[in-house]
């Protein structure tokens, strides 16, 4: 995907909508510009960031209506644009779980204990090694427990880092899985580790597989600062249903470890973290309605 890739259907809809009329609703998946500054590809106030900016308030401005994915994206379009949003509704809706494909999953045997679990693409904004290394401290105290990395990126890589952690071959497997499989591998897990890479941009970024996680019944390992992540998984007043660390301290990762061994002895942990799915990231619950809303709103009912 060229650097344009997520700004061209919304230029397309734009222009449509100057040509042919109706509504423009822009569907904001992060904001591209600052995530390439974070990732050190582009800097800061270049030639196409500034192109790239530039296209997104002219395409905030055609909006009549707007997606983002996080509370955080929306804090940011107020204090970037609020002359362009201002009367235009602005809808949160983050990366939805269909908590239907997991529905078989719950009645079914959850062996003890089941591996820690990473489901997702590896490299980039991925933090491979701050999850290798909270692996590592949680199986200090749990000694048993394995770690299976479910992805579609090359494995070689990987297979260097676990190597590079000092980590047994045997203790951590690397494979690719269908997406239908994907229930099912998580089932019984012993946490679903999320940890991405942390900067500015990625206040506005929501995780899919944080909801595949919680709706497994699994709790989630992630790292501060992305998104709505942190509030989600600390803020529930029925109790925890994951672990948010910094993992650049070691104190912190034998402290979420901890933490986590304690979450896996609480009997209701997994339906909190199944509730949690269903009211804050469910497809049927959270997203649907949501859309439906916003078309109604934009007259697009």
């Amino acid at each position: 995907m060229s650097q344009w890739g997520l700004a061209s259907p919304a230029v397309i809809a734009s222009a449509l909508k100057r040509i042919r009329g109706g509504r423009f609703l822009f569907d904001l998946r992060g904001f591209l510009a600052d995530e390439y500054v974070d990732a050190g590809v582009w800097p800061a106030g270049g030639t196409l960031y500034r192109a790239t900016k530039k296209i997104e308030a002219h395409l905030i401005r055609e909006a009549d209506g707007l997606v983002v994915l996080t509370r955080g994206a929306g804090e940011l379009l107020s204090r970037w644009y609020p002359s362009a949003i201002a009367g235009k509704p602005v809808t949160v809706i983050p990366c939805c779980v269909d908590m239907r494909r997991f529905t078989n999953q719950l009645s079914a045997p959850r062996p003890k204990p089941g591996p820690m679990v990473y489901v997702g693409k590896l490299g980039g904004w991925y933090w491979l090694d701050a999850m290798l290394r909270f692996y590592s401290a949680a199986v200090r105290l749990m000694p048993e427990l394995k770690l299976a990395i479910f992805t579609q990126s090359d494995s070689a890589p990987a297979r260097n880092c676990v190597a590079a952690a000092g980590l047994q071959s045997s203790a951590v497997s690397i494979s690719y899985v269908m997406p239908d499989e994907i229930p099912a591998r998580l089932a019984g897990a012993s946490g679903g580790l999320s940890f991405i890479r942390p900067g500015p941009s990625k206040s506005a970024s929501s995780p899919t597989k944080l909801g595949e996680y919680l709706a497994a019944g699994v709790p989630a390992i992630a790292n501060a600062g992305i998104g709505d992540v942190d509030s989600m998984l600390a803020d529930r007043a029925d109790g925890p249903i994951g672990v948010v660390v910094d993992p650049r301290s070691e104190s912190e990762l034998g402290a979420g470890a901890a933490r986590l061994r304690d979450l896996l002895a609480d009997a209701n942990m997994p339906g909190r973290c199944r509730e949690a799915a269903r009211e804050h990231l469910g497809l049927i619950t959270v997203g649907w309605p949501r859309y439906r809303a916003l078309y109604e709103q934009i007259g697009c009912a």
